[in-house]
């Protein structure tokens, strides 16, 4: 078949791609100092001490002195930790009546850049 139809055909610009999504932030985990001081009594404690830093578990274990630290490394966003720690929000089922006073460090060993960028929630903490 022949038919006498004409066309003009014109080709534009493309539109543009879509814009990638946001990058979600994630906060870089550090390696932060976590200390346990007894706020009942002037010795230390046998009790295996282990309570929550936002979603993650920090143990200190027992302690011969008054006080004790450990090392461990978590995202500030996950790990908000308690100013104090008690029977009523540590891990386990121990009911003693020990208080703990909770003090949690900047990074350790981090760029000066992510120790900045921690200090000030770290204040947060205290």
């Amino acid at each position: 078949y022949t038919y006498p139809d004409l066309f003009d055909v014109t080709v534009g610009e493309c539109p543009p791609p879509p814009s990638p999504p946001a990058p979600v932030p994630v906060e870089p985990t550090c390696s932060r100092a976590v200390t346990a001081r007894r706020l009942d009594a002037n010795h230390g404690w046998g009790m295996n001490l282990r309570f929550r830093c936002g979603g993650q578990v920090v143990s200190i274990g027992s302690s011969h002195s008054r006080s004790r630290s450990t090392t461990t490394s978590f995202t500030m966003s996950d790990g908000q930790c308690p100013g104090e720690v008690n029977r009523g929000n540590w891990e386990g089922h121990d009911r003693y009546g020990d208080r703990f006073a909770i003090k949690v460090s900047g990074c350790i060993g981090a760029a000066l850049g992510d120790a900045q960028k921690y200090d000030h929630e770290d204040k947060l903490i205290q």
